[in-house]
């Protein structure tokens, strides 16, 4: 940002505008300052107080107007974030949602800068963070995001496709996912995901594909899978067959009934 701000103040350049500050060579009039013989008539030579318009030249102030004007925070996404335990070594940062409620597009990002510069690692969605957003259609969820917390995605009904580059999710909150009704595929199998809130995928009845990690699944609340599409068909990495039918159990205790369940051996 700062080098931007560089470009901006070489603004300050055209601002000297020398051509301009040349005229204070024709008001200044050298060649007639110079007769001695004129020189004094102290009234021709104020002009020359004329020609001290510096405050004109001092534009240059006002180009200083043009680094704020640059506001480095407005080049900044739409996206909102939360803070906490700001005074710590190791702030929380959450993403909070967007300012741009038209957006169909959302990209949860790695990191965000601070006041300083310095990089900050965004590691949760906070709590109902794009709840009942009607517009979003893509949602990108970084490689830094270990947890996505109660309600971030319920009732996105046009959401259709969620992309989740974490490797790092060890918990998805209840209702995260609920109501979405265009959703047709979420795959989480490389997180480490232990828990499954209640109705995280309730209603999703366009969703033909989840894939998960039964490794480090341990819990899938009730209704979690509740009113999904007949046709789901949930892909179940696990090291061994006893595993597996452990996660079948809880897939069919959550509400899904009728779904497909596929077993895919991974240590």
């Amino acid at each position: 940002e700062t080098t931007t701000q560089s470009e901006t103040t070489t603004q300050s350049e055209t601002t000297t505008q020398p051509e301009t500050t040349t005229q204070s060579e024709t008001t200044t009039h050298p060649e007639t300052t110079t007769q001695p013989e004129t020189t004094t008539q102290p009234e021709t030579t104020t002009q020359s107080e004329t020609t001290t318009q510096p405050e004109t030249t001092t534009q240059s102030e006002t180009t200083t107007q043009s680094e704020t004007t640059t506001q480095p925070e407005t080049t900044v996404d739409t996206s909102l974030y939360n803070i906490k335990k700001a005074n710590s070594k190791n702030p929380v940062i959450e993403y909070a949602g967007t300012k741009d409620k038209k957006a169909e597009k959302i990209i949860i990002k790695k990191w965000i800068k601070d006041t300083n510069g310095s990089k900050l690692k965004v590691t949760k969605v906070a709590k109902s963070a794009l709840k009942g957003n009607k517009n979003v259609k893509y949602i990108l969820v970084a490689s830094n995001i270990n947890e996505i917390y109660n309600s971030a995605f319920q009732k996105c009904i046009n959401l259709k496709k969620v992309v989740i580059k974490s490797k790092k999710i060890i918990r998805l909150g209840k209702n995260v996912f609920k109501g979405d009704i265009n959703l047709t595929s979420v795959d989480i199998s490389n997180n480490q995901v232990k828990s499954i809130g209640s109705g995280t995928f309730y209603g999703c009845k366009k969703m033909k594909s989840l894939k998960i990690n039964g490794n480090s699944l341990s819990y899938i609340g009730k209704n979690a899978l509740k009113n999904t599409n007949s046709k789901l068909v949930i892909v179940v990495y696990a090291k061994n067959l006893r595993k597996f039918n452990d996660v079948v159990k809880m897939i069919k205790n959550s509400g899904a009934k009728k779904v497909s369940i596929k077993f895919v051996k991974r240590k």
